[in-house]
């Protein structure tokens, strides 16, 4: 989830590849990426964000995921190493928290090529 800024003008249905916010996982020791890009539908405040792949992660997995905002012409980011945890009992999801901090342009872009050492 998008704790603290999630661009609400970001189109659902934009196919042309320009996004507001974006949601990458890199596993650990792999070469790729998985891009996480289903809005959650009628989310309430504080629980904006992405999903994607849900049956891919698995329990255990280990890996880093990327979040970026970009909202009223400034970038947000956060960067966060996890290892995939089991779901609540009655839920087949498990919830990872960002809390994205303003960045520069040139900040961004080094988080962004920092993943290839992940």
């Amino acid at each position: 989830y998008f704790n603290n800024v999630f661009n609400e003008n970001d189109s659902t249905d934009s196919f042309e590849g320009i996004q507001s916010n974006m949601l990458f996982f890199k596993e650990k020791d792999k070469n790729g990426a998985y891009k996480l890009y289903n809005h959650i539908l009628n989310a309430p405040v504080g629980k904006k964000g992405l999903l994607s792949y849900q049956d891919t992660f698995g329990i255990g997995m280990e890996g880093t995921f990327l979040a970026l905002c970009s909202k009223d012409g400034k970038y947000y980011v956060q960067k966060k190493a996890v290892i995939i945890g089991e779901p609540e009992a009655g839920k087949n999801f498990v919830g990872i928290n960002f809390n994205l901090q303003e960045v520069t342009e040139a900040q961004m872009f080094a988080l962004i090529d920092s993943m290839n050492d992940e």
